[in-house]
């Protein structure tokens, strides 16, 4: 870890002793690494809104809504929806402050823009085992 990221990491811990700046942090972080995080899926694949709005039938505007960290609306129901679109999972879950300190301040552009399922290189030749091929059973006649 950086030193930078050392003494970015020790200052928001330290803020985060408050507990008004930690229900405000997680709300901003939730509300614009969601409007962020589409965006970037969004232009790591080369589609405007409209393509995203085709992909997932929802209207380009509101495609553009959800992509405005000031506007938010969103539903889990629509995270779901918009995971689906990009073909990839979405993770909703209770996590200690630690980690979302260390999550915030070793974030990269790569971690905005998860690639689709089809170009996952965790899930490549041994991440998903395949299945084994089975023999046809042979019925009574056939033996």
């Amino acid at each position: 870890m950086s030193q930078f990221t050392i003494r970015r990491r020790n200052q928001l811990a330290k803020a985060l002793e408050s507990k008004p700046y930690r229900d405000a942090y997680v709300a901003q972080h939730n509300k614009r690494g969601v409007a962020f995080q589409l965006r970037a899926m969004r232009e790591a694949r080369g589609w405007s809104q409209s393509d995203l709005s085709s992909v997932s039938g929802k209207k380009q505007s509101f495609i553009s809504s959800l992509e405005n960290p000031d506007t938010g609306g969103y539903t889990l129901n629509t995270l779901q929806e918009m995971a689906s679109a990009f073909d990839v999972a979405l993770i909703v879950r209770f996590a200690p402050f630690s980690q979302l300190v260390d999550y915030t301040s070793n974030i990269t552009p790569d971690d905005l823009a998860p690639p689709c399922f089809a170009d996952d290189p965790g899930l490549g030749e041994c991440g998903i085992p395949e299945q084994p091929a089975t023999q046809p059973r042979l019925g009574v006649d056939e033996q």
